[in-house]
């Protein structure tokens, strides 16, 4: 079990990182649409990193990011729509 992992977001490249430790454990890329709302296109997690609940983190970062800028979130990315779905967060907050 994977103890401490650390998420980036760099806005530049749509794109939030997994890291543990110096290793890398995966990514979520997105696309801004016209309204300003994210659309999720992938989540990866390195076989290694798999079971860690690691994409659930990392969806859950681009949903607290688009929170913040009171913007919407979609999913084509099949892991993504399923976690987005799933969310309480996602109905309350209209995200």
């Amino acid at each position: 079990m994977v103890k401490k992992v650390a998420i980036s977001h760099d806005a530049s490249k749509r794109e939030f990182r997994a890291s543990v430790g110096a290793a890398d454990a995966g990514y979520l890329t997105y696309v801004r649409l016209e309204d300003g709302s994210l659309s999720v296109d992938h989540t990866v997690v390195w076989q290694e990193f798999e079971g860690n609940g690691i994409g659930r983190r990392l969806v859950e970062s681009a949903m607290a990011f688009a929170e913040r800028e009171g913007v919407r979130v979609y999913a084509t990315c099949s892991y993504a729509a399923h976690v987005i779905g799933g969310s309480r967060r996602a109905v309350t907050s209209d995200i």
